[in-house]
């Protein structure tokens, strides 16, 4: 078994189902040589040959040393991407900062949106944050230091090519989730909270306005009247109050944080991608217009059924007989 105090360095062929590449924040279950099962938290802060950091929660850890990104898995300094069973996941990468929004993390995620426009193979998107938050917001160092983009308008772009994704996408939120974070997260369809994440809209706290649609989408989450109080005070909304004005779709306790995203994007995945599109689609531009309208736009802008959908049908026929 493991020392209290004992890091791994993937691979180690001691325990069965150790992934070689996990992503922060995640765990494993796994299976010791003498049958115990166990779950191993994972860590990965500071640099790659940096020496083991302290366990999280008092529980066993492991720490990998990836020379190479493996297979399907695709890395930047400040965003990974991975791929599984037709769900894609991005991780904002940058803990030490609470993941704050650089430009690097910007280009990142512009370069990611155009991969995901055209593919057909991921069915859902998950966004979440590296670490033990979602994102505290802009980088204000480099707002201090006077770093913008070319374009003044390549971040808000950037948000609403992730919000007009084809997919249907999650963020996942644990922690501190602020002003340009909070942003971020409105481009998603779904806002799924540890209730351990915190919402705030600081802009009025640094004399700035908002140009990511906070403005926008805010109030079409939470109703204009709260919208107003949360962007004149910048004070902080926990989880639970988060939930109670639909600002959030879902909390769950953060211990079962990963399992409830994993099954949220995996009942996503699991539909017909074609049909999940085009209700996103649907949904989207119907939204505002009158009963009447949004009727006549269905019947006329339906695509109706997917090439599998009599396939998908024949199957259910014959698990039921």
């Amino acid at each position: 078994m493991l020392a209290p105090m004992e890091f791994l360095r993937t691979p180690d062929d001691r325990f069965e189902g150790l992934p070689d590449y996990p992503f922060a924040p995640h765990y494993a279950d796994v299976k010791a040589p003498d049958g115990t099962s166990l779950r191993l938290h994972y860590v990965d802060e500071g640099p790659r040959d940096a020496e083991p950091v302290p366990l999280v929660h008092g529980e066993p850890t492991w720490r990998v040393h990836p020379r190479e990104p493996p297979g399907g898995v695709t890395m930047s300094d400040c965003l990974l991407r991975s791929d599984l069973d037709g769900v894609c996941t991005l991780t904002l990468n940058r803990p030490d900062k609470l993941n704050a929004l650089d430009e690097a993390t910007f280009e990142a995620l512009a370069a990611q949106a155009t991969k995901l426009e055209s593919d057909d193979a991921i069915h859902c998107v998950v966004l979440r944050g590296a670490g033990r938050s979602f994102c505290a917001g802009n980088d204000l160092e480099d707002i201090a230091g006077g770093k913008r983009s070319a374009d003044i308008h390549f971040r808000g772009k950037t948000v609403e090519r992730l919000a007009t994704l084809p997919q249907p996408m999650i963020a996942a939120i644990r922690g501190h989730c602020f002003t340009g974070g909070l942003e971020l997260a409105l481009a998603a369809d779904l806002l799924v909270a540890s209730d351990t994440a915190r919402f705030a809209d600081t802009h009025g706290k640094w004399a700035l306005t908002p140009i990511w649609g906070m403005s926008q989408r805010l109030p079409r989450r939470v109703g204009l009247s709260r919208a107003k109080e949360m962007m004149f005070t910048s004070r902080t909304v926990r989880a639970e109050e988060a939930l109670r004005i639909s600002l959030v779709d879902r909390v769950v306790p953060d211990s079962e944080f990963d399992e409830a995203v994993a099954e949220l994007a995996g009942a996503i995945a699991t539909n017909s991608g074609f049909t999940n599109r085009a209700n996103k689609r649907l949904l989207e531009a119907t939204d505002g217009l009158s009963l009447a309208a949004g009727l006549a736009y269905e019947r006329d802008e339906s695509p109706g059924m997917a090439p599998d959908a009599l396939e998908r049908i024949r199957s259910f026929s014959t698990r039921k007989n």
